[in-house]
This record gives C-alpha cells, sequence and structure tokens, in this order.
C-alpha cells in the first residue's frame, strides 16, 4: 500500500511515515506497544508530527492511503485500499480506536475530527463519506454495497454518505445508499435504510424518526 502524508503545516513528510509504518510491522510482540508510543512521542518533539500508530495495525493492497494532520490508530486495526476504484483519504484529528475494519475497495473520505469506536466495521465499496465531527460508537456497521437476491444480477453499490457531527450509535448497522444529514443521531442498535434528515433522532429496526433534536 502506498501512503501519502502531510502534517499539520501542510508539509509533505509520506516517506518519514511510510518508514515508521514500516518500523511498526518490525517491533518485537512482547515490547511493541510500549516502544510504539515512545516513537510517538519523539515524533511529536522532534518533527511536530502528530501521528500515533499502534503496532499490531494491518494494512492491505495495492492502493493510495491519504493521512493528514494528527493522526491515532490504535491496536488491532485492518486498513484495506484495492482495486480500480480503491482510494481513501482520512483528515486530521482522525482517532480510530482497538480492532476497527475499513475497506476501501471503493472511494472513501474521512473528515476533521472523528472517532471510530472498538470493533466497528467499515465497508466503503460502493464509496462512503463520513463528515467533520462524527461519532461512531463500538460495533457499529456501516455496509456500502448490497448483494442480489438472485444470482444472475449484480450487487448494487450506492454509496453512503454520512454528514458533519453525526452520532452513530452502538451496535446500529447503515446500509448502502443512505444520507444521513448533519447533527443526527442513529440510537445503538437502530438498522437505518431509509435516509435520516439533519438534526433527527432516529431508532428501531427498522430505524423510524423519533423527534427533531433542538
Amino acid at each position: 500500500m502506498r501512503i501519502a502524508y502531510r502534517d499539520a503545516s501542510g508539509r509533505d513528510r509520506s516517506r518519514l511515515i511510510g518508514a515508521v509504518i514500516e518500523l511498526h510491522r518490525w517491533l518485537p510482540s512482547r515490547f511493541a506497544e510500549g516502544l510504539s508510543w515512545r516513537l510517538s512521542s519523539w515524533l511529536r518533539r522532534r518533527t511536530r508530527v502528530s501521528f500515533k500508530w499502534a503496532a499490531r495495525v494491518t494494512l492491505e493492497g495495492d492502493g493510495l492511503l491519504r493521512l493528514a494532520g494528527s493522526i491515532r490508530i490504535n491496536s488491532g486495526t485492518r486498513i484495506t485500499v484495492a482495486g480500480e476504484r480503491g482510494a481513501a483519504a482520512f483528515a486530521t484529528s482522525l482517532f480510530i480506536d482497538n480492532g476497527v475494519t475499513i475497506l476501501a475497495y471503493g472511494n472513501v473520505a474521512i473528515g476533521d475530527h472523528v472517532y471510530i469506536g472498538t470493533g466497528a466495521y467499515i465497508d466503503g465499496r460502493g464509496g462512503l463519506t463520513i463528515g467533520a465531527g462524527t461519532r461512531i460508537a463500538p460495533g457499529a456497521r456501516i455496509i456500502a454495497f448490497n448483494h442480489s437476491l438472485h444470482a444472475h444480477e449484480p450487487d448494487t453499490m450506492k454509496g453512503i454518505t454520512i454528514g458533519r457531527d453525526v452520532w452513530i450509535g452502538a451496535n446500529c448497522v447503515i446500509l448502502d445508499g443512505v444520507t444521513i444529514g448533519d447533527a443526527a443521531v442513529v440510537a445503538a442498535g437502530a438498522g437505518v435504510r431509509r435516509h435520516v434528515p439533519p438534526s433527527t433522532l432516529v431508532a428501531g429496526v427498522p430505524a423510524r424518526e423519533i423527534r427533531l433534536i433542538v
């Protein structure tokens, strides 16, 4: 996988970060996490690059992963960028917690100040945009494609758009073709298969509008 990284001042640090990620592959398992965070602290002091990358992060595929600014990716996360349409761009102040899976067989764009909770599963093969300030709780599933009911029909890939400052609750499922408006809230355990208006709370399976958020 190719890595492109620009720090907070816009300086291209791709070679440095590529070397850091490669080094993490060879850290001894017994001391891996402690050494990883010490290296992150050294980067911040010496280069002002805020890049915390856990030792047990897996990168797969032949695509391009674009990173910017402050990035923190915790242990057990797997990121795949592959295929003709595969591309991923993660903006600044991104925090990906433990055990997250991100599959970018389509175009995946994540905005500033986004949090992705432990164990979340994100399949962006139909295209996925996550707006700035959005928080995704542990165990959420975001799946931007849909299998056909019949073998002779192709899968559908309409994509998913999630607006700014959205709260996606724990263990909810968001299905292909959905747009979630700015400042909306998806309650824990909800199954979202239709558009969600801005500033609206939805809950249930299938999810329905509960009330406006004012």
